[in-house]
């Protein structure tokens, strides 16, 4: 039993390990994406891309601070993506149950379609061909973004909204 016991204790820790090692390099990636994506558009903010939460002010940066819903046009995504994330991040650790949580439920689950489509945005000004097929990876399979994003870094963006209305 004892035996046992070190053992799974071992795979523990190599697990632990593991998941912290690919945790910094997908932040990496994405930070260096992000960071490739700025320079290349001349933004200044571009150290933005190592700092949590002011990585979403870059990407709204990036994105041309415009998020499309068909054919309307949500502007102001830099302050839309940071101050989300902040809210999301501080009620939801605050909140633990009732009517509370079923708004802040809600609240979020508006906030990860609004990212999703920043996300879109993002993907469809670098490679348009793919965009679809990229955010559906990315929805599924989280990880993949950080690297979709860091290939795309050297990639030019093409505009694809200009005759589009803003709400």
């Amino acid at each position: 039993m004892g035996a046992e016991f070190g053992a799974l204790l071992g795979l523990g820790i190599i697990f632990i390990f593991l998941v912290i090692v690919i945790g910094i390099v997908l932040y990496l990636l994405n930070a260096f994406g992000l960071y490739g994506m700025a320079k290349k558009i001349g933004s200044t903010h571009a150290w933005f891309a190592f700092i949590p939460y002011l990585q979403q002010y870059l990407e709204g940066e990036i994105i041309d601070d415009k998020v499309a819903f068909g054919k309307n046009i949500i502007p102001y995504a830099s302050i839309i993506l940071v101050v989300g994330t902040i809210i999301i991040t501080v009620v939801s650790t605050a909140i633990e149950g009732g009517a509370l949580a079923w708004i802040v439920g809600i609240i979020g689950i508006l906030y990860a379609i609004y990212s999703f489509a920043a996300l879109y945005r993002l993907y469809r000004l670098y490679k348009p061909e793919s965009a679809t097929l990229y955010l559906i990876l990315s929805i599924f399979f989280s990880f993949l973004s950080p690297i979709f994003i860091f290939t795309l870094r050297d990639q030019t963006q093409v505009e694809y909204l200009d005759d589009q209305e803003v709400v």
